[in-house]
């Protein structure tokens, strides 16, 4: 006979808050704590919520990227510009998580104004990777995957203009949804790109994301009825040879491996011609554009970090023609996955190009060339599915031979977000 002891959420947040202040000694994953706040909601949720029904994430310590609205704390978006500059209101995502009984415990570091990929560049210093300290950990949503990683919390919030929940999400081990865009609120939301920016889930399991999913569509865009059950079987599974070109060899082998397990479950895989990898980023180049106009105050402000500097003046510089060109390029990669999805269900492409990099390497060896880590090659893979405004589940698929995690991504038409999520469910619980 076991006997079960039911944990009040006051405990739980109690043990969470514990939990990310050593997150923060140790890999620097938040910006912001909320002790006393968090135990007062958390005892308010005791109280209230004795012999009445409960929301899906009752008592679920939360952390969220410092880039959505918190009332009372500051909104920084890892830039010093923006330090002490605290929010009146709470995001529509944090209010939609109160909804459903989650606690909000602390704001999460991320890559400065959500302008890069690897993690290392914010006001309040890098985030540390906890698979390996010596090792990048992604971004921008770097800190949001390093608390899950380090078992700090079971949930966090990203979010992903160019791959920020994706790339995170595969150097460090854990799960994450880039939702079809719309499907989440956005309001109170420091802004990128507002044509590309989403807001998801970072969890272990697909099944978390799916709750956390469920949770947050409470708000904004309502979520159409396409249906959640869904199985493997008989789904047709497509792997774009463009995304198997340029690739460490570790991560080929890990994908295709995961493939082989799709195919065991009954799935049909098999090679596809395209959607294109945009080798030269053409049509993410306006989002440079977008980030200035929505940063105004930022032009020349000394506080700015020169390399999300440098990517402002990119964006101030841009022509009329020049932004136009990069929206018609996007167009072209947009087609060319819905000529894909004509004929797949999902497709499964490797998250990164390679396993997370030492903090001091510049470039990576992988198959046919080598690839940068600063400028843009974290997120060739994961950049074209904003460029298509699709939604994309990554999840983990077995380790490199230095035992680093690695990542595979699955990518299906627009709102088919909780198909993704089962069919990565699936994979977990069969693998």
């Amino acid at each position: 006979m076991t006997l079960q002891v039911e944990v009040s959420c006051r405990e739980r947040i109690e043990a969470a808050i514990r939990a990310v202040e050593e997150a923060q000694r140790r890999f620097n994953a938040v910006t912001s704590l909320r002790a006393e706040r968090a135990l007062d909601e958390a005892t308010f949720l005791d109280k209230r919520d004795r012999g009445r029904p409960r929301g899906a994430l009752h008592g679920v310590p939360v952390v969220v990227k410092d880039l959505f609205d918190v009332a009372d704390l500051p909104t920084t978006g890892g830039c010093a510009a923006y330090a002490g500059l605290r929010a009146e209101t709470s995001s529509d995502v944090v209010e939609a998580l109160r909804a459903a009984g989650a606690v909000v415990i602390a704001k999460a570091n991320q890559h400065e104004m959500g302008a890069g990929a690897t993690g290392l560049v914010s006001s309040f210093g890098p985030v540390v990777n906890p698979v390996d300290p010596d090792r990048i950990p992604g971004g921008s949503s770097s800190g949001s995957a390093a608390v899950i990683a380090a078992g700090a919390v079971p949930v966090a919030i990203g979010s992903d203009t160019g791959g920020s929940i994706r790339i995170p999400a595969s150097f460090c081990g854990i799960t994450g949804l880039r939702p079809t865009p719309g499907r989440i609120s956005l309001a109170g939301t420091q802004p990128m790109s507002p044509g590309y920016d989403t807001a998801g889930p970072m969890a272990l399991t697909a099944r978390e994301c799916a709750t956390v999913l469920g949770a947050l569509t409470r708000v904004g865009r309502p979520r159409p009825a396409d249906g959640s059950a869904y199985g493997v079987a008989g789904i047709r599974i497509g792997m774009p040879e463009p995304y198997f070109g340029l690739l460490h060899p570790d991560v080929r082998r890990a994908v295709e491996a995961a493939g082989a397990v799709f195919e065991a479950m009954g799935a049909v895989v098999e090679w596809a011609p395209g959607p294109d990898v945009d080798d030269d980023y053409a049509g993410f180049r306006h989002v440079w554009a977008d980030v200035a106009h929505h940063h105004r105050e930022l032009w020349d402000n000394d506080k700015v970090s020169p390399e999300v500097a440098r990517l402002i003046a990119h964006g101030r510089a841009m022509s009329g023609l020049d932004y136009a060109a990069s929206c018609a390029a996007a167009e072209r990669v947009r087609n060319q996955f819905a000529r894909a999805l004509d004929s797949f269900d999902v497709l499964l492409t490797p998250t990164t190009p390679y396993p997370a990099p030492r903090v001091d390497e510049t470039a990576v060896v992988v198959i046919g060339g080598e690839l940068d880590v600063h400028r843009g090659a974290p997120s060739r893979l994961t950049l074209p599915v904003n460029e298509a405004r699709l939604p994309a589940v990554t999840f983990p698929v077995g380790t490199s031979e230095d035992g680093l995690p690695l990542g595979a991504q699955v990518i299906g038409p627009p709102f088919s977000d909780e198909r993704l999520l089962a069919v990565v469910a699936a994979f977990q619980e069969a693998a």
